[in-house]
């Protein structure tokens, strides 16, 4: 197998993020971890066959899971609606500004590293089609990526729950509140208890299309 270095996988995550032609289905997304890398077809798509390059020694367990991650977020962010001039905007910066490349090539290649799954890396990519669309400032792209990344999962229906009530309620449900408010996106005042702005952002940009309903 051919010889290859972390900064080639670098690059081809960023024609991945600039270009926005990988065209996979979600359902070889649903292969178990086991039988990711022994797929014909998706060692042909090509990051992961970079990424597999990379690792030719053998894949570990959090090798496989980190390739997911990447596939789960590329998926998701190539069927998100970006401006076009905006994404023409987005690619004269990364050609231009190296500071610039670095650092959001950093940033998502290890926030999709640390987030604990495969929907967060989805979920992470919703977030950043916001902030190429001028929603959001790379600032607070970050600062809810770190929200993300601290929120447990069972919070995402509560949130869907509590968006129908303008993220405020008077009943208590202390396990739901106890985690939004560990994950810094909320509190209880007095009588009721309110989703901050971070929490509301997270969730309109990028909870609001991927979660379930949840009935209390």
């Amino acid at each position: 197998m051919m010889e290859i270095s972390s900064k080639e996988f670098g690059e081809r995550f960023r024609r991945e993020i600039t270009d926005r032609t990988m065209e996979l289905s979600e359902d070889f997304l649903e292969l178990p971890l086991d039988a990711l890398t022994e797929s014909e077809i998706l060692k042909e798509v090509p990051i992961v066959k970079t990424f597999l390059a990379l690792f030719k020694a053998g894949v570990a367990y959090r090798e496989r899971a980190f390739i997911k991650k990447i596939l789960k977020f590329l998926v998701a962010y190539n069927s998100g609606n970006v401006d076009h001039d905006r994404l023409l905007e987005f690619k004269s910066a990364f050609q231009l500004d190296n500071k610039y490349r670095d650092k959001v090539l950093d940033f998502l290649l290890i926030e999709i590293d640390r987030i604990g799954t495969e929907e967060k890396s989805q979920v992470l990519a919703k977030l950043f089609v916001s902030y190429l669309n001028g929603f959001i400032s790379w600032e607070y792209f970050v600062h809810l990526s770190i929200c993300l990344e601290q929120l447990h999962p069972i919070s995402y229906s509560y949130l869907n729950r509590l968006s129908r009530k303008d993220f405020v309620i008077k009943k208590r449900y202390p396990m739901h509140e106890g985690l939004l408010i560990a994950a810094g996106l909320g509190m209880r005042n007095e009588e009721v208890f309110e989703v901050y702005q971070l929490g509301r952002d997270l969730y309109r940009f990028g909870l609001a299309e991927l979660v379930l309903g949840f009935e209390l």
